[in-house]
């Protein structure tokens, strides 16, 4: 029998359904302008109570992705306007259990991040111009894509595998046409 799984009361607000890129959970987000909320399930407990992340807070915003026992949270928590990147344990995700990864900084906008298996790719904007940065796992490595072009647009595309060792990113310039690369 077909039973209600969440409803949005608040029109303000739109709500979406998707799995984390491992395929491990299930989320539902609500998202209105300026705030967010997530739950989760796990993927193998379909019937399973959805748990809330963070309660909804006027002007809190974060999306949600999950590896190795952690959510990772791009979110503008304790007043980060340019955003930043947090991790939270699975059992622990309300925002005073959250940790900075990559924190705030004042003159680069984080845009989006992408997770896999081996190593994240945040999405950064310093001075108008996009940038990827490329950071292991093991700290390893963390290097920026390099690009020789002086103005372009640069952008995460989609990456549905998360056991992958390349990157697909959408770049163009004067002199270069829309590439999927």
């Amino acid at each position: 029998a077909d039973f209600l799984v969440y409803e949005e009361v608040d029109e303000t607000f739109s709500v979406n359904v998707n799995f984390s890129k491992s395929g491990e959970y299930i989320f539902i987000s609500s998202q209105s302008t300026t705030t967010s909320e997530y739950r989760f399930i796990e993927a193998t407990e379909p019937e399973s109570k959805f748990k809330l992340i963070q309660p909804r807070t006027s002007g809190l915003e974060y999306d949600i992705e999950y590896f190795g026992n952690h959510f990772y949270i791009y979110t503008n928590y304790n007043k980060a306007k340019n955003f930043q990147i947090m991790r939270t344990p699975v059992d622990q995700t309300t925002t005073e259990y959250w940790q900075s990864l990559l924190p705030h900084r004042d003159k680069v906008l984080l845009e989006d991040f992408e997770l896999f298996d081996q190593y994240w790719v945040v999405n950064e904007r310093e001075n108008g111009l996009s940038r990827l940065r490329i950071i292991s796992w093991e700290n390893k490595e963390d290097y920026y894509l390099p690009i020789d072009e002086e103005t372009y647009t640069l952008y995460i595309s989609n990456n549905p595998e998360f056991k992958s060792s390349q990157l697909r990113y959408v770049f163009n310039s004067l002199t270069t046409p829309n590439s999927v690369i």
